[in-house]
C-alpha cells in the first residue's frame, strides 16, 4: 500500500491509504486530475450562483457598514441622515447689519401643531443653549439633536477649563462638525439624522451663523435654512436679503455680492419677513412659529430674545415685543 495526498474542492489536503492492488498509473492520473480541478472549483461554484452575483452588484451590499463607500462614491448612511434632517420642521435664519450698528440674527422655527395645542413649545427639542453666547438649532431626529447638544456643551466646558476662556463661535461650530464627522467613520455607529445651525455672537463682535450637515460639512452663511421647507425658504431668504442690499457704487449683481449696505429697514420688518417665510414654507394654516433674535447689548455680551408659539394673527404683536430692548435671557 501507499499514502496519497489529495486536495479537495475546499483547498484542503487529505491523506488517504492506497491499497497495493490498485495500479500505480491509476493513482497518478487521479492525483493529477484533483490538483488541476481544485484551484478552479471555487470560481466555478461562485459563477454558478446567480443570487450571489446579483447581491455583490446591488446597492444593499454597501448598506451594512458606515465605513464603506458605495460604488458611486457615497456613504449611504450619511445620505440617510441628510434625508432625516430634511424631513424635520422648517428653520430660516437671516443675518442683517448696517454700517452704523452691529449685526443681528433673526431665525424662525416652524411646526404644524395638530389640534391647535399652543401650550406645546415648538423649540423645546430644537434650540439648545450650549454656551453663554451661542445656541445650537437642530432639525431632524429630536433625540439625535439632544445628543449633539449635550456633546457640544461638554466640549465647551472642557475648553473653558483648559484655556480659561469661552470658545469662539467658530470653535463651537468646529466642535459640532467634528462630532458629526467622527460618527461617519466609526464602526458600530451611525451618523446623526440632524442638520445643525450654530448661531451666536462673540464678545464685542458681530453675530455669526454656521451650519453643519450629517456628514460634518461646515460652512458659514449670511442666511441659511433647513428642514422640509429648505428649498423654498432659501429662495425667499435670498430675495429678502437683496431687498436691503444696495451698492452706492454699482447697482449690479457684483455690487450686491460685495455686501455694500445701504440704510436697513427696521428690525420689525425683517422679523416679519423671516416669520412669513416659515409660514409659507410649512403651507399650513395651523402652523405656529418660534421667533428668535440674537444680537449684542451695550456691554458686548450676546443677547437672546424670543417669542414662542406665534401664529400669523399674533405676528404683529410679537415683532413689536422683540424689537424692544430688553435684558438678556439666561
Amino acid at each position: 500500500g501507499g499514502l496519497l495526498l489529495e486536495m479537495t474542492s475546499e483547498s484542503y489536503l487529505t491523506i488517504k491509504w492506497i491499497p497495493r492492488r490498485i495500479p500505480l498509473f491509476v493513482v497518478a492520473i487521479s492525483a493529477f486530475v484533483i490538483l488541476v480541478e481544485a484551484p478552479h472549483s471555487h470560481s466555478r461554484r461562485s459563477s454558478s450562483s446567480p443570487a450571489r452575483g446579483r447581491h455583490r452588484g446591488s446597492v444593499q451590499a454597501y448598506d451594512r457598514s458606515i465605513s464603506t463607500i458605495s460604488d458611486i462614491g457615497q456613504i449611504l448612511q450619511v445620505e440617510y441622515g441628510i434625508e432625516s434632517s430634511d424631513k424635520g420642521g422648517s428653520i430660516a435664519c437671516l443675518k442683517f447689519s448696517s454700517s452704523m450698528s452691529s449685526s443681528c440674527v433673526c431665525f424662525a422655527i416652524g411646526n404644524s401643531m395638530k389640534g391647535g395645542d399652543k401650550l406645546t413649545s415648538l423649540s423645546l427639542d430644537k434650540v439648545h443653549r450650549v454656551d453663554d453666547h451661542c445656541v445650537l438649532v437642530t432639525t431632524g431626529l429630536a433625540g439625535d439633536g439632544r445628543f449633539l447638544a449635550q456633546t457640544t456643551r461638554l466640549a465647551c466646558q472642557h475648553h473653558r477649563l483648559r484655556n480659561g476662556e469661552a470658545p469662539s463661535i467658530r470653535e463651537i461650530a468646529q466642535m459640532v462638525a467634528q462630532t458629526q464627522h467622527e460618527l461617519t467613520r466609526t464602526s458600530g455607529s451611525r451618523p446623526l439624522g440632524v442638520s445643525a445651525t450654530i448661531v451666536g455672537a462673540d464678545p464685542f463682535k458681530n453675530t455669526r451663523i454656521f451650519q453643519c450637515d450629517a456628514g460634518g460639512i461646515l460652512d458659514e452663511f449670511e442666511f441659511c435654512a433647513s428642514g422640509r421647507g429648505k428649498k423654498r425658504s432659501l429662495l425667499e431668504l435670498s430675495k429678502l436679503r437683496k431687498q436691503f442690499l444696495v451698492s452706492p457704487r454699482r447697482q449690479d449683481d457684483a455690487g450686491v455680492a460685495n455686501g455694500d449696505f445701504d440704510e436697513l429697514p427696521s428690525i420689525e420688518a425683517l422679523i416679519e419677513g423671516v416669520a412669513r417665510i416659515i409660514f409659507d414654507a410649512e403651507c399650513e394654516s395651523a402652523c405656529l412659529v418660534d421667533i428668535w433674535l440674537v444680537n449684542t447689548d451695550s456691554s458686548g455680551k450676546a443677547q437672546f430674545r424670543f417669542a414662542k408659539a406665534v401664529s400669523s394673527t399674533d405676528l404683529k404683536m410679537a415683532k413689536r415685543q422683540l424689537s424692544r430692548k430688553t435684558q438678556p435671557i439666561h
